[in-house]
């Protein structure tokens, strides 16, 4: 059940809060943040209204597009993980904070680009196109976007528990390394935007 990550994912692209969430279903932000961390899921009639408040299914808020059972088999699951993994293999050195901080992200004229490309990961995601999204989120934070970390963390996480289903344990630790290194330069990014905007850390 996908629930926590597929809420998550559409609170995040529609730039709602927790306590904003909370205030529009009636409930207290720690149910939202005991939703988005799978320690619990709302009843049932409370899933059909957050699945209407969306445009969604509910089909799709609580198992999401892509893994059903009908559209996608083990192989393909294992295939499109060993493309992102060579995807990430080739892409090792690229280091999102260094391309971050390239960037003048005091005063960056690219607002409206960092929209596109944080829309563009979106689309990518539902669909199932970790690499993709990733790319676009990454392009969307180095122009100053943070909403995006939190989305590209989420992509991590979401690859990592696929691949706890693989037979492959090597590359589940390759991959768990690999997120290991994104968050720490989200973790820079962040902080770096805590204090450019004067929040201590």
């Amino acid at each position: 059940m996908n629930f926590y990550r597929n809420f998550s994912m559409m609170r995040k692209k529609e730039g709602f809060t927790q306590e904003k969430m909370a205030e529009i279903f009636g409930v207290s932000r720690g149910a939202v943040a005991k939703w988005e961390s799978g320690e619990c899921i709302p009843n049932i009639e409370l899933v059909c209204r957050i699945a209407e408040y969306f445009n969604i299914t509910v089909d799709e808020l609580v198992l999401g597009k892509k893994y059903t059972n009908s559209e996608i088999t083990l192989e393909q699951v294992s295939t499109k993980l060993d493309e992102i993994l060579c995807e990430v293999k080739k892409n090792n050195n690229s280091n999102l904070y260094k391309v971050y901080c390239s960037y003048n992200v005091e005063t960056f004229e690219d607002e409206d680009l960092a929209d596109a490309y944080f829309s563009w990961g979106c689309e990518e995601a539902e669909k199932g196109n970790y690499d993709k999204a990733l790319k676009y989120f990454e392009e969307a934070v180095a122009r100053g976007d943070i909403r995006s970390v939190d989305l590209i963390i989420d992509i991590y996480r979401e690859i990592t528990d696929l691949l706890k289903n693989q037979e492959n344990i090597n590359l589940y630790w390759e991959y768990k390394l690999q997120m290991a290194r994104k968050m720490q330069e989200c973790g820079k990014i962040l902080e770096d935007e805590m204090k450019r905007r004067g929040v201590p850390c």
